[in-house]
């Protein structure tokens, strides 16, 4: 029967068929992309729609809560004292005698509190004197622990909030003022950040280039640089007068097409190599085969999709092409 249709409508039905075919693979396509939730993808749970199905109930074990007979004690560790206070019975708790000796393992209770004063401020005073014979007046150089205005201690703690912490400038500056009584500007904190992450910038080069001739597992995930400020409200006026000159040049656009004062959030990608002696983070603005490529710094030879990741095994360092590779999983 398909012999008797004529050639024209043959190539027609053939282009219907295929078209079809294509169209129902876009369609599982979808329908897999969404379905997925934090249950069966690496989506995490705050991606999960209102309408999501939520997880099934868990089935009540009977116990109760808390500590159950049997467990392990956890106790408070107990610290190094710097202060010691010995508190001694001075008489029996029965008879009344008088009571005298160490006790050689006595209970401890331990207190642990903050010092009232946390800063320690040092005034490097420079004297300016005169010489007694050509009378000409020297002033002592600079020390270049004062060059700064802060010691490593406020720097790394700095850098450390706003870094480790991912707390912003203005808490942070905040924070410094209220607990420690150490008021700062924010371009004190942004200084101090910059001047830290120089100073760790060899030390994590070398760790990434070390990463980089080991087996790694890599990993990335969504990491929002910041938020920027928004356009401020504008208020209800009349209508202004037409302008008599040119206008104002447009702002300059990023990465994504918008400018920086309708930048709300940026989003980046936080990479991780990890290896058995190091661990290696890289911050990149994409997810894509580039930002891999920097994570690894090593040419790849080929890739095979196995699932929703992708395998790429790739030759470490002064091996042979032909040897065992290196696996790495890469998410797509």
């Amino acid at each position: 029967m398909w012999a008797t249709f004529p050639a024209a409508a043959q190539a027609i039905i053939a282009a219907l068929t295929e078209e079809i075919a294509t169209l129902r693979a876009q369609v599982a396509h979808l329908s897999e992309r969404v379905s997925q939730n934090s249950i069966n993808s690496h989506k995490p749970p705050s991606s999960d729609p209102p309408h999501a199905k939520p997880a099934p109930p868990r089935t009540p074990s009977g116990k109760r809560r808390g500590g159950q007979p049997g467990h392990p004690k956890h106790e408070r560790t107990i610290l190094p004292a710097d202060e010691v206070l010995d508190h001694k019975p001075t008489r029996c708790g029965r008879c009344q005698q008088a009571l005298t000796g160490d006790d050689p393992e006595p209970v401890i209770d331990q207190v642990i509190d903050l010092p009232a004063k946390m800063r320690h401020v040092i005034h490097h005073r420079r004297h300016t004197l005169t010489c007694p014979h050509c009378r000409v007046r020297t002033t002592a150089p600079p020390v270049p622990e004062a060059a700064t205005g802060f010691g490593p201690a406020v720097q790394a703690t700095a850098a450390y909030l706003t870094g480790g912490c991912r707390i912003g400038k203005r808490p942070t500056r905040q924070l410094f003022e209220d607990v420690f009584g150490i008021p700062m500007s924010l371009g004190t904190i942004t200084n101090l950040e910059h001047r830290t992450s120089t100073a760790l910038g060899p030390i994590h080069t070398a760790a990434h280039e070390y990463t980089k001739t080991q087996d790694a597992n890599l990993d990335e995930t969504t990491w929002y640089e910041g938020r920027h400020p928004a356009t401020p409200p504008v208020e209800s006026s009349p209508p202004p007068d037409p302008p008599t000159e040119a206008p104002p040049p447009p702002l300059p656009l990023d990465a994504r097409g918008t400018t920086p004062t309708h930048q709300r959030k940026k989003k980046a990608w936080l990479w991780v190599a990890v290896t058995p002696a190091v661990v290696v983070f890289l911050i990149r603005g994409c997810r894509n085969r580039a930002a891999f490529d920097d994570l690894r710094g090593e040419p790849r030879r080929s890739t095979r999709r196995t699932g929703t990741s992708s395998m790429t095994t790739s030759p470490r360092p002064g091996a042979n092409s032909a040897g065992p590779t290196s696996p790495a999983i890469s998410r797509p």
